[in-house]
């Protein structure tokens, strides 16, 4: 008999109060293991770290040890925030000539051959061992045991599995994990992961070198070259993770801090420069043209993102530039407001995957961690590394082999990130730290829930429950059902082509974030029912 859960997939969330501490993550059982952290005496970075690691369990379709990760850490007593770029680069053996003397002219999207060197793992134990409090063997408890022990099925990750099914299907190792006895992990059930416990524990007893250089990485690189992928034990030694500076911008008297290139996180700022300059009132007082002018500022900075942004080691990029206030008055005149712009994104159009999930952690001392971690597209390559229990990602998709594009592939590079953790200061105070799944649609779903939250209104919760929109390609819009229909006919007078999805669709991302009330000395969580996204505090 078919198991039912209790709650609704799309539950309301609260708007969740902490004085002490705050965790916002992809699924309670990894918030869960963050506030225990706290709880225990750690601080916002030991909570990151545990809760990284429990997501790796409990979504492993969203991110993973197989995956990548990027961190923006405040550290209240000096006042500056840092960032932790771990994501990894393309094998040695990745170049332009390989895929093309393979006939098809084009990067695969699943199998091992468009895996790149998984950087997560490396930037969780750095997160920890730099900023953090506690042992990494306490920090990976959570995982270990829920990866050992299994957790139980919820609806939408019954979804996520039936839905990659074919793709799950094609190896042997993932079909043994996500399709027992020949069919869909059913909601209700226990899914346990032995293969990736055993890694769990022996990173938790040996560290970075057991996953870069020892078993686990001669493992991993073994598997990729038995079944004909790129990835090397070479590739695997040669990672590391970089400590960097993040970028910022102004938006009505906030300051907005993202993750530099290679992430996508110059886009959301460029798109906030463009819509500083409208009327701010237009967001209540008319939802359309608000929505539209959303809309072309979102296109023109994603193209821009994907003329500029790569690895920053490989190609220049003249950020002073994009980030000036001049610029983004030159971008906003070319918006026309009675009308929807034909596509002026330039590059390959990339895949798009439930590929990622966000968090957030603050502690009683004032410190705040926003991540965000990915495998890339759902269930990353749709491969598991033999018996590590490992899904491996596929993010070297994100290249293109146009020649003389920023974003081409070369060996040893840095792809464009989607990922792109934000921090929102008011003068030098902490306010928010928010993020979202969704890839292409990342920056439009920021764009939606940071200029909703800092125009006022509204709490934080609702913010993020109200409907929201997404523009992939050209003018094809796709829209939350909860949109009112005058709005919709609105925006299709100006050209775009409206097509509602559900009420509740998680194709709008999965926000989570926490907001800093210092004059009361309070946390205020926000999660997002369109996924599993949890916040919790005390």
């Amino acid at each position: 008999m078919r198991a039912q859960t209790l709650i609704p997939p799309f539950a309301h969330r609260p708007l969740v109060l902490g004085r002490r501490g705050m965790v916002a993550a992809g699924h309670p059982l990894a918030a869960l293991a963050g506030i225990h952290v706290l709880l225990e005496g750690g601080n916002a970075a030991d909570a990151a770290a545990a809760t990284a690691w429990t997501m790796a369990v409990v979504r492993p379709h969203a991110s993973g040890l197989g995956g990548d990760a990027f961190s923006l850490i405040y550290r209240r007593r000096e006042g500056k925030v840092v960032g932790l770029n771990a994501s990894g680069r393309a094998p040695a053996a990745a170049t332009v000539e390989f895929f093309r003397r393979r006939g098809s002219g084009r990067i695969p999207e699943s199998g091992v051959l468009p895996c790149i060197v998984p950087g997560a793992v490396d930037g969780w134990l750095a997160l920890a061992e730099r900023h953090g409090t506690m042992p990494r063997q306490r920090l990976m408890a959570p995982a270990i045991e829920l990866a050992e022990e299994g957790f139980g099925v919820s609806n939408r990750f019954a979804e996520d599995v039936a839905a990659h099914g074919t793709l799950l299907a094609k190896q042997r190792e993932a079909a043994a994990l996500f399709l027992p006895q020949g069919r869909p992990l059913q909601p209700g059930e226990r899914f346990r992961q032995p293969g990736l416990a055993r890694v769990l524990r022996a990173v938790a007893e040996g560290g970075r070198e057991v996953f870069y250089r020892g078993p686990v990485a001669k493992a991993i690189a073994a598997f990729c070259q038995r079944e004909g992928g790129l990835l090397t034990e070479a590739d695997l030694a040669a990672h590391v993770s970089d400590w960097i500076t993040p970028i910022e911008s102004t938006y009505r008297g906030h300051r907005i801090l993202e993750f530099p290139p290679n992430s996508q996180g110059l886009a959301l700022l460029l798109a906030l420069n463009i819509l500083e300059g409208f009327e701010p009132g237009l967001l209540q007082a008319s939802p359309a043209e608000w929505l539209h002018l959303c809309i072309e500022a979102k296109k023109l900075a994603l193209a821009d993102r994907d003329r500029y942004i790569s690895d920053p080691a490989r190609v220049e990029i003249p950020l002073a530039e994009l980030l000036s206030k001049a610029y983004g008055a030159e971008r906003r005149a070319k918006i026309d407001p009675g009308k929807a712009a034909p596509e002026v994104q330039s590059g390959d159009a990339w895949p798009q995957g439930e590929d990622t999930t966000y968090l957030a952690a603050a502690d009683a001392e004032g410190n705040l961690v926003s991540h965000i971690q990915s495998i890339f597209s759902s269930f990353g390559g749709g491969v598991v590394a033999g018996e590590t229990g490992i899904l491996l990602n596929n993010r070297l998709k994100a290249f293109t082999l146009r020649e003389g594009h920023a974003n081409r592939l070369e060996p040893g590079k840095r792809t464009m990130h989607t990922l792109n953790p934000v921090l929102v200061f008011e003068g030098e105070a902490p306010v928010l730290a928010v993020g979202s799944p969704g890839a292409e649609g990342q920056v439009q779903i920021l764009v939606q829930v940071l200029t909703a939250f800092l125009h006022g209104g509204a709490d934080l919760q609702r913010v993020i429950e109200a409907p929201r929109w997404r523009n992939d390609v050209g003018v094809e819009l796709l829209v939350e059902s909860r949109i009112p229909r005058a709005v919709l006919a609105a925006l299709a007078a100006k050209g775009h082509r409206v097509r509602r999805v559900g009420a509740w669709s998680q194709t709008m991302g999965g926000v989570q974030a926490i907001q800093v009330n210092g004059a009361a000395g309070l946390y205020l969580g926000g999660a997002d029912p369109r996924r599993e996204g949890y916040a919790i505090g005390w």
